[in-house]
């Protein structure tokens, strides 16, 4: 492989020049561009990172540390990072923490090892075990999808309450009284916002206590575990008309718990699920759904990032964005009994 000494003998330049070229850092004549560029093409060279690094002392790397890269959601979030940031000039490196706050030390230690220029984070619920203080390295972080009170730093999330409130209270307004909500433990402030919201509008028309036995959260987020819970909320002597899948996995295993035990959708029981479009589309009816942008969630991740690299005493910023509501047809109004009126609270 040819060495930035090679190519600037190769096009009678100094290394500095072919250095300026690769790297955009100085304005150089046209035609000297148009000559390293050729001899780099020709010579498929490729820059020794790690030497500009050590030279230079500054890194173009960001770590983005996210849950599962296998999942479609987070795989979004990681396209969304990566095309400003490569626009940048950045490269990126991708970790799983997989919910463990080990593993998520073992990136920790490999990003500060690489002396990143920034790092995008999806923490888990807990950081009270973490050996590494996340917050003294002086490194440039926003957080994504979650966030944890331990790290201070930008952040990214949906406006979680607010999508569940809206969804209970057109629930509500159809009549619905006892309805149930799924997810993963509350220890994660996804979770725990979602639960909020479905408790807010429950609370704003007296229907809390009613259904206070209904707000169940699984020790995961696994579809096992919606699966599990399903049975739980529906299978009982007064069982719930409709059911809010909290998450995506977890809405998953509740849908797979309706279509084993036989249950119609909506005749026997309302549905809204959490992310679900990338299996959604093949059921019919059609499932009402909260989708989250999590495409638009790393780009803006991204984004800060590059501003906190220019800045970096620059003030925390939580930015929520909404989440949309799809209307399909696993929702059905309730027939009031006779004699019964509802009022409803606005």
């Amino acid at each position: 492989m040819a060495t930035l000494k090679e190519i600037a003998e190769k096009t009678g330049v100094s290394t500095a020049t072919v250095s300026y070229v690769m790297n955009g850092t100085k304005k150089m004549p046209p035609e000297t561009v148009e000559k390293v560029l050729k001899a780099v093409e020709e010579a498929n060279y490729c820059p020794d990172i790690l030497a500009r690094m050590l030279v230079t002392g500054a890194s173009k790397i960001v770590y983005i540390i996210i849950t599962d890269v296998m999942d479609s959601f987070f795989s979004a979030i990681i396209r969304g990072a990566e095309n400003v940031l490569t626009k940048a000039g950045y490269s990126l490196i991708i970790g799983s923490s997989d919910e463990n706050v080990f593993q998520l030390e073992n990136h920790l230690r490999t990003a500060l090892g690489f002396k990143v220029a920034g790092l995008i984070i999806s923490p888990p619920g807990s950081l009270n075990k973490l050996k590494i203080p996340i917050g003294t390295y002086n490194i440039p972080i926003v957080q994504v999808n979650r966030r944890n009170k331990i790290i201070r730093s930008d952040i990214v999330i949906t406006d979680n309450a607010r999508a569940v409130y809206e969804v209970t209270k057109n629930l509500i307004s159809l009549n619905h009284r006892r309805m149930s909500i799924i997810t993963g433990p509350r220890s994660l402030s996804t979770y725990s916002e979602r639960t909020e919201g479905f408790r807010k509008a429950l609370r704003e028309h007296d229907l809390l206590e009613l259904n206070r036995d209904l707000l169940l959260a699984g020790k995961d987020s696994r579809s096992e575990t919606g699966y599990n819970l399903f049975a739980k909320a529906f299978f009982r002597p007064d069982p719930p008309t409709a059911i809010i899948g909290g998450g995506s996995a977890i809405s998953q295993g509740i849908y797979q718990a309706i279509i084993d035990n036989g249950i119609r959708v909506p005749d026997d029981l309302s549905f809204i699920g959490y992310d679900i479009s990338t299996w959604s589309f093949l059921i019919r009816p059609s499932l009402s759904e909260i989708s989250q942008k999590s495409y638009d969630m790393g780009r803006i991740a991204a984004e800060l990032l590059l501003e906190k690299f220019k800045e970096k005493e620059t003030a925390c910023k939580v930015i929520r964005l909404p989440a949309r509501i799809i209307a399909g047809d696993s929702i059905k109004k309730i027939k009031r009994p006779e004699g019964v009126f509802y009022e409803s609270v606005n």
